[in-house]
């Protein structure tokens, strides 16, 4: 009989504010209400600030006047395509795109949660995206180089320019004009190119930074671009307006008339690289603020054209004063000229320097941030700490006595996350719903599991390692016990937050806790090599020592048995000793383990022993005896945690790979790997019922699994695990080949070429298979009608005819794996493929599919096998397509056009008699128009 488990799923995730590694972003407009105006949030306030932010695989959207998450957004196929790492919210429709580790993009409406658009292409992790002024395209950069242009109208990838980089595309930015969309990008490999969207080449190619590109913006008019590389100069570009809307690309007219001027460079107080530059308004003034890899934020004003030119005058009148040449900041510019065109330098004018007591690690300017201080502005920061903090910082110098130079810290996000790590997590022994977590910040935080909420924050004093929940039934109190890297133990009353006791318990730090026998009784295990019995006396709130245990090493994890009867500690010389409960005397000693052994823990039943070790293996123990009975060869790497599920030997296990495990102890079985955490896992534990796992990761989230009625069984998730192998082979497979890159003769200098956007995956081989089952299902039905064999219909085309299988096949593949999916076809079914769009395109029912989904097929498969079907196929059916294809999409552009001008009147229509065209109006309030209306036409 196969065994079947009960599985468990990903419930939520909680306790990221913000991820370190990608830059926040905030929403530029309010969210509009059901009745059309313009979003109040909920408490009231009339301009709310909504940051989007990512934590691990998981999207969220925050409120920044009441420091509430409003929308958590995450599912299945975000697991599974790992953490994020690029956001880009487009500033007309409000949708917020997300790349990922995997190199898929996907598109999230933030303030319902809902996907809206995936996409597949790229073969490693995303690092930069950019929207058009349409919302219609959607650019992403990738970390080996390559560009892809995405269409969200049709959910499809247009195409990719493979080799546009040598190292991670930075920065991602978008000219448009009347004749086409230029593309900016900027890599690590120091170089910044622009690219022509309609001809698909570069245009131009800017070198001259020293070291990596790491951020560029524009100016609010786009006439200048701003870059920060490896050091620490801004670099200013002039956009030459008359070039962007010139047609004429050709390369001699290219290399006479760049589309980026190069103004010079303006050096930063600050040494080191320039993380972040970024424009802003505020008011009339236009504002520039930079950052580099430490805690300071230096804020510029930008000077108008105007007065930029009369700071060039004004600077050339003084150098014919002194009769010395400037100094000239970047090799890039020619020192006679220096004088006689306005640079960089004119253009900026120095602000504010301020420091932060964190790393800073993205900033934006607050949109609409006019205040009654004309010298003051609106900066949201985020820190690497997991926080993101909103500050008013005045932007000009002033000499003047009185004026308010500081910088006011108005709103943080905070209390929702811990600043450091998260050692420790603890169940609420009371009940379930609630979890308590201890971090390096010297924090513990009491979580509410079902919202993910923080209910209480409590400052331990400490660098908290471990810790543990210690109930007092009687009058349903509950108590947190935090061991701390100095050796103390304190002991703090959940509810009120206050501490009950403290106490110099180890000469080391204290690497466990754990729950003893007696009602607030526990152990302690720490590095001066002693375990200590303690019990806590609330009438003398004070910790009382019992009795205490000297190991031979330091004691990096203590258990105890439910019944008290031994207690079993994990020492760093990579052994485990067992003592009599009630004696301390030494009882079994295990050995096997070649690294420290950091987790340990004991069965219910008190049969079953598991350790895991920095060796990266389990090793599962009789209790009994201190045989082995299995050591598996479990992770990656460390294995850093181990629980057993309550009253069972299924036990679940942690490492610093980011995975957790589920695992069976009798059959020495693997059942499950649950979703990655996203970060090395440094604890894991369960409910008392063993109805709940959570997870501490060290990206400072909380991770929560709840178990579910779905069966598991062993071949199936086998199964699954091939499946992903075979995925992963062909994205190595297309990785290896996409090194191969032209290059150019004599040269190391790599051509870009332009692909299709998408790539190989298991989804678009199950879409081709499937579409190969259809069209040889639908010959042969086809070939036996021809025969005149009227028997049985094939069950298989579930009772259509094969053509309308053959469609139905195609319109179940997605449209961004359409194209992958169509270069696995063979040649003959590519012939096969073709007559059945014929057919359905000359059939009297032609609206099952799409005619532009018809019209991407056949041209897709014109293009790729033209020579092919040029040669092999009847003229008369490409001359046939032809014909239907153009009346077909004839027929649509008239539908489309008098739908748009349709539109248009009512659009007229509606702004002549009320103020507000398109909105949503109630139920209620068109009753009210219309008893207005019929009281006036009565009167």
């Amino acid at each position: 009989m196969v065994k079947a488990y009960l599985g468990y799923r990903r419930y939520r995730s909680f306790g990221t504010i913000a991820s370190g590694e990608v830059p926040v972003r905030i929403l530029s407009r309010p969210r509009p209400t059901e009745d059309g105006q313009n979003h109040q949030d909920p408490l009231g306030f009339s301009r709310a600030v909504w940051v989007a932010s990512s934590a691990g695989d998981a999207l969220q959207l925050w409120n920044m006047r009441d420091g509430r998450k409003h929308q958590h957004m995450e599912n299945e196929a975000t697991r599974k395509a790992g953490r994020v790492t690029v956001l880009e919210p487009d500033s007309k429709t409000q949708a917020l795109a997300a790349g990922h580790q995997d190199g898929s993009v996907r598109v999230w409406d933030p303030w319902i949660g809902q996907l809206r658009l995936s996409f597949s292409g790229h073969r490693s992790p995303v690092s930069s995206l950019a929207w058009s002024s349409s919302s219609a395209i959607l650019i992403s950069g990738s970390s080996d180089g390559d560009l892809t242009v995405w269409d969200t109208i049709g959910e499809r990838g247009q195409f990719r320019i493979h080799g546009a980089h040598t190292n991670a595309i930075t920065v991602v930015l978008i000219l448009e004009s009347a004749t086409g969309s230029r593309l900016i990008s900027g890599s690590k490999d120091g170089v910044l190119k622009v690219f022509d969207l309609v001809s698909q080449h570069c245009i131009q190619t800017i070198v001259g930074h020293r070291g990596e590109i790491w951020s560029a913006d524009f100016s609010p008019d786009r006439r200048l671009l701003v870059t920060g590389s490896a050091d620490s100069l801004l670099r200013f570009w002039e956009i030459r307006q008359h070039n962007l809307n010139e047609k004429d690309n050709s390369e001699d007219h290219r290399g006479d008339s760049p589309l980026l001027i190069a103004l010079g460079a303006y050096p930063r107080r600050n040494s080191g690289r320039t993380v972040t530059v970024r424009f802003g308004l505020s008011g009339q003034t236009t504002l520039l603020a930079a950052h580099g890899a430490d805690k300071v934020i230096e804020l510029f004003s930008i000077r108008t054209a105007a007065d930029a030119e009369r700071h060039r005058r004004r600077r050339k009148s003084r150098r014919k004063e002194k009769q010395t040449s400037p100094l000239d900041f970047d090799e890039g510019v020619d020192a006679q000229d220096d004088v006689d065109k306005v640079l960089g330098k004119d253009y900026i004018k120095p602000g504010k320097s301020f420091q932060l007591s964190f790393k800073i690690r993205s900033i934006d300017f607050v949109p609409d941030s006019t205040i009654s201080h004309s010298n003051r502005a609106h900066i949201l920061i985020q820190m690497t700490s997991n926080c993101v903090e909103t500050f008013r910082v005045p932007f000009m110098q002033t000499t003047c006595e009185g004026a308010n130079t500081e910088v006011d810290q108005i709103l943080s996000l905070d209390s929702e996350g811990h600043r450091g790590e998260i050692r420790s997590l603890a169940f609420s022994s009371l009940n379930d719903s609630r979890l308590i977590s201890v971090s390096t910040s010297r924090t513990l935080k009491v979580w509410e599991v079902a919202s993910g909420n923080c209910l209480r924050t409590i400052a331990t004093g400490g660098y908290g390692i471990s810790c543990l929940c210690l109930p007092m039934r009687s009058e349903n109190r509950e108590f947190g016990v935090v061991a701390t890297k100095e050796g103390t133990l304190a002991v703090f009353d959940l509810e009120s937050g206050s501490e009950i006791a403290r106490d110099e318990a180890h000469g080391g730090p204290v690497w466990s806790v754990s729950e003893g026998v007696g009602e607030f009784e526990f152990l302690s295990g720490g590095g001066d090599r002693m375990v200590h019995f303690w019990k806590v006396s609330l009438s003398k709130k004070k910790l009382e020592k019992l009795r205490s245990l000297e190991a031979p090493d330091e004691v990096l994890g203590v258990r105890a048995t439910s019944d008290g009867r031994l207690v079993v500690t994990a020492l760093l010389d990579a052994t485990v000793r067992a003592y009599h409960g009630d004696s301390l005397k030494p009882f079994l000693s295990f050995y096997g383990h070649k690294l420290p052994v950091m987790s340990l823990d004991i069965s219910s039943d008190g049969a079953m022993l598991i350790t895991g070790s920095a060796d990266k293996s389990i090793k599962i123990w009789d209790l009994d005896y201190g045989n082995c009975r299995k050591s598996l060869r479990a992770h990656e790497e460390s294995v850093m945690s181990l629980c057993f599920q309550p009253r069972t030997h299924y036990f679940f296990s942690g490492s610093r790979d980011g995975v957790v495990k589920y695992w069976d102890g009798d059959r020495f079985e693997c059942i499950s790997e649950l979703d990655s955490c996203g970060g090395g896992v440094w604890h894991v534990k369960t409910s008392r019922d063993g109805e709940i796992l959570a997870c501490a990761s060290q990206n400072r989230s909380v991770h929560i699994w709840i178990r579910s009625d779905e069966q598991i069984f062993l071949e199936e998730e086998r199964d699954r695990r091939l499946d992903e192998m075979f995925e992963r082979s062909l994205v190595e497979e297309e990785t290896r080949d996409a090194t191969i890159q032209p290059v150019l003769l004599g040269t190391n200098e790599i051509i870009p070429e332009v692909s299709i956007a998408s790539k190989a995956t298991l989804d678009t081989t199950k879409g081709a298979e499937s579409l190969i089952e259809a069209l040889r299902l639908s010959e042969e039905d086809r070939g036996g009608r021809l025969l005149g064999d009227e028997g049985e219909p094939n069950p298989l085309l579930l009772g259509l005819d094969g053509l309308s299988y053959v469609i139905r096949s195609l319109r179940r593949i997605r449209p961004e794996d359409l194209e992958q999916a169509l270069l696995l076809l063979p040649l003959n079914f590519v012939f096969i493929l073709l007559r059945y769009c014929k057919d359905h395109l000359e059939g009297e029912s032609n609206g099952t599919l799409d005619v532009e989904q018809v019209y991407r097929v056949v041209m897709f498969l014109m293009r790729m096998n033209h020579n092919q079907i040029v040669s092999g196929v009847d003229r008369a059916l490409v001359d046939q397509l032809r014909s239907a294809l153009r009346t077909h999409l004839s027929t649509a552009r008239e539908r489309i056009g008098f739908n748009v001008e349709a539109l248009r009147l009512w659009a007229e229509d509606l702004a002549h008699h009320e103020a507000r065209p398109f909105a949503d109006r109630t139920f209620e309030g068109v009753v009210d128009r219309r008893k207005k209306r019929g009281r006036r036409s009565h009167g």
